[in-house]
């Protein structure tokens, strides 16, 4: 939900109980002093009444003046001047209406009479109505205002935040974008852009100290790793060597090679993390299984691994560089992970791809599998980056990656919203 909106919200439940707390207030107080008013006539209509009873020494005919109802009867005692409400038939109508009565007794002679003398309250009914439909009116007017208004206000008022908000989108500090906000004169907006600047410059010398450390990195160890390959291969041409000799040189061989691929597999992860490869584009999945494929037919064949294939098109929005690294690690471990004789099959449709492979008996540890350095006792030579690094580019690219042990396969499955094609 929107600011805006929220806000427009809680106005309009704040202004709707204050209106209706208002208007009832407003009801309460007139109708009080209406019925004050009511009262004080009724009071005036006894008074007359008793002047005239002490003047004339009879009592004045009971009958309706000014839609004011006058009625008295004999009493045995004297009672209490008292107001209430009562229910009565208007005399030139047919239903029943609420009137305001007065009921007192005055002595004529040896008689007591009970007078009661009642006035409508249509003017108090009426009175509800106007005030009701002014609060309705009133309401629905200030409301409609509000909203237009804060429409219009808030929108001016929050759109250098707004403009924040959209550059900040924008940036790219792997390119070296630089963060510039326009000036305003609302402090919290002023403090917020201050420190967004602040923090982002911050993130732009991190991400420039750490992208030159894993270039120099992978500069200074590839050379010299290159030359004690090379030196190896020196050695191992030599003539002479004992068999001992001959074992050793292959084993440190084997070990600087196992070097330089941790070496590569460490600076990858590290540049798949630092947001290096943030180029993307769409890309046919299928091609590209194709062409994995193709690639590692001979391999397949040494190794007497059957490969079955349904695929279809499908298009992925990926890095280019990623999605061929990717689908290289999940083909080649399916490969390299085989039985003899094993087979592999792959599917692909839009939104999902697919890859099992025979090999090890028992499944492996799905909470562990894609963590670094995870091997499985079969492969413990392995240095255990290649399902890392696979999973690294799928949270990257927006991807679910996921294990499952499947009719004694050992099944990946890549899932993506498919992009929509303009």
């Amino acid at each position: 939900m929107k600011l805006l909106s929220k806000y427009n919200r809680i106005n309009i439940i704040l202004m709707s109980l204050l209106f209706l707390c208002s208007g009832a207030a407003t009801f309460i107080m007139v109708r009080g002093l209406l019925i004050h008013e009511l009262d004080e006539v009724l009071v005036d209509y006894k008074d007359r009444i008793e002047r005239y009873i002490d003047l004339k020494g009879t009592l004045p005919e009971s009958d309706a003046i000014d839609e004011t109802i006058i009625h008295y009867d004999i009493t045995a005692h004297k009672v209490k001047d008292k107001f209430s409400f009562t229910e009565l038939r208007e005399p030139d109508e047919d239903k029943m209406h609420t009137f305001r009565q007065l009921v007192f007794t005055k002595r004529n002679g040896d008689v007591i009479y009970k007078f009661t003398i009642a006035k409508p309250l249509e003017g108090t009914r009426m009175l509800t109505r106007i005030i009701a439909a002014t609060t309705v009116v009133l309401l629905l007017f200030v409301i409609l205002s509000s909203v237009l208004l804060n429409r219009i206000v808030l929108r001016k008022i929050w759109a250098p935040f707004y403009e924040t908000i959209h550059k900040l989108k924008g940036i790219k500090i792997s390119k070296g974008d630089r963060l510039t906000l326009s000036e305003t004169n609302i402090d919290e907006f002023r403090f917020l852009n201050n420190t967004l600047e602040q923090t982002i410059n911050f993130a732009e010398q991190e991400y420039r100290i750490l992208k030159e450390f894993t270039e120099n990195a992978s500069h200074e160890m590839q050379t010299p790793l290159a030359i004690v390959r090379s030196k190896l291969d020196l050695v191992i041409q030599q003539e002479g060597l004992s068999d001992t000799q001959a074992d050793a040189i292959k084993s440190a061989y084997s070990g600087i090679t196992r070097l330089d691929k941790l070496n590569r597999s460490l600076l990858l992860l590290a540049k798949i993390e630092n947001k290096q490869f943030q180029e993307t584009s769409m890309l046919n999945l299928k091609t590209k299984v194709d062409e994995k494929l193709e690639q590692l037919k001979e391999i397949m064949q040494e190794s007497s691994v059957k490969v079955k294939s349904e695929l279809t098109d499908a298009v992925i929005s990926c890095n280019e560089m990623l999605l061929e690294i990717l689908l290289n690690n999940l083909v080649s471990n399916a490969v390299r992970h085989n039985a003899r004789d094993g087979e592999i099959n792959i599917s692909l449709k839009p939104g999902v791809f697919r890859i099992s492979n025979t090999g090890s008996p028992v499944s492996l540890d799905k909470e562990r599998i894609f963590r670094r350095f995870y091997k499985d006792e079969q492969h413990s030579t392995q240095h255990g980056l290649g399902l890392a690094i696979i999973k690294q580019i799928a949270e990257q690219s927006g991807i679910q990656v996921s294990y499952d042990w499947e009719n004694h396969q050992h099944v990946f499955t890549l899932e993506w919203e498919t992009p929509l094609l303009t």
